[in-house]
């Protein structure tokens, strides 16, 4: 049997704003869609796309990062214009751990921001084992406690591991920072949207294409899972 080889299918904004569109019946084959309606499709593509984030933590989107320590500065900020060299704001941070330039790691303890600003010694020096993040705007917020000093920010590093945020569609090339395992819910999920706006659908078929919106998130958000045992223990302390 002769098969292709290849495992690179996806598709650019266009392809899924037009896939979109012939579900609803906008769309006649041959025919581009016009400006406007791509304009419209790519604002609510968009807006989904950062609606899913409230979904929950996607593997594929976990990123890395390697804070180099500076004595005497306990406040750090990721983004755009932020004081890290990291243009990538942290949506939030899943891990944090001080690294010795041994390579041995030890976790860092997440404070919320009120035990931060609790603290009535925020500038006494040390190793820090503390960690605070805001995903603010434009940077995001990242504080540690207790504030490195000389020999800390000789010594260490904070590993940080952290969910990114999605990337915009800008153009019409663009292709989705999705998995091909997303392709059919991002195609459901936009022409469902677009049904209250553009189509003529019937109540009956609005239905279905929800049904199929829903189902088509709902196995790609089961499918973004890690694989791994979970185990329950009795308290046999009482």
């Amino acid at each position: 049997m002769a098969t292709s080889g290849s495992i690179d299918f996806t598709l650019n904004r266009n392809e899924i704003i037009l896939d979109a569109c012939e579900e609803i019946g906008i769309a006649i084959d041959g025919e581009a869609l016009d400006s406007s309606v791509i304009g419209v499709a790519n604002r609510v593509l968009n807006r989904m796309i950062k609606a899913w984030v409230a979904y929950g933590l996607n593997l594929w989107k976990r990123d890395s990062y390697s804070l180099t320590l500076v004595a005497s500065t306990n406040t750090y900020t990721f983004g755009p214009t932020g004081t890290a060299a990291s243009s990538t704001r942290p949506l939030r941070i899943l891990e944090c751990d001080r690294k010795h330039t041994d390579g041995t790691t030890t976790s860092m303890t997440f404070m919320e921001l009120m035990e931060y600003e609790s603290l009535s010694n925020k500038d006494s020096t040390g190793t820090p084992v503390n960690f605070y993040y805001s995903p603010d705007i434009p940077n995001g917020t990242f504080k540690i406690w207790p504030t490195p000093d000389a020999t800390a920010a000789t010594d260490y590093t904070v590993e940080i591991i952290y969910h990114a945020p999605f990337e915009d569609f800008d153009t019409a090339s663009d292709e989705p920072d999705f998995p091909q395992e997303w392709l059919e819910a991002l195609v459901y999920g936009l022409a469902w949207r677009l049904a209250g706006k553009y189509g003529d659908l019937d109540a009956y078929e609005k239905r279905d294409l929800k049904q199929r919106a829903d189902e088509s998130l709902s196995l790609a958000l089961s499918w973004d899972v890690e694989d791994g045992s979970v185990y329950f223990h009795p308290d046999m302390s009482h």
